[in-house]
């Protein structure tokens, strides 16, 4: 109940995030791997470019509850309404592995 969200073997608090306005910002989704294989995760390449994604630890043993760490840098002036962000270390399919990222563009600071 605690992780209402699954991407695969991988069970999150949420499955979305909004980052605000057009600065660097890091935002976290607490998780927990439920498979029997460790877990090593990453951005996957089909990813935005503005988007970077580790997990603390860096590797989620066994049962192993963690948090996901995405960063967002901002693109120059480009500035989209909402990112894609792919898990990478899962075995799951594309569109599988997703977490939306929105932006919000009325609170640029």
């Amino acid at each position: 109940a605690d992780y209402p969200f699954r991407r695969g073997v991988l069970l999150l608090r949420r499955d979305a995030l909004t980052f605000a306005g057009d600065k660097p910002q890091v935002e976290r989704i607490a998780c927990l791997n439920s498979g029997s294989r460790a877990l090593k995760l990453s951005a996957d390449e089909f990813s935005s470019q503005e988007l970077m994604l580790r997990s603390e630890p860096a590797v989620l043993q066994s049962g192993e509850e963690g948090d996901l760490v995405i960063t967002y840098t901002p693109d120059g002036d480009k500035q989209p309404s909402w990112l894609k962000l792919y898990i990478k270390g899962l075995d799951e399919p594309l569109r599988a592995r997703e977490i939306e990222v929105r932006i919000d563009k009325k609170n640029k600071n």
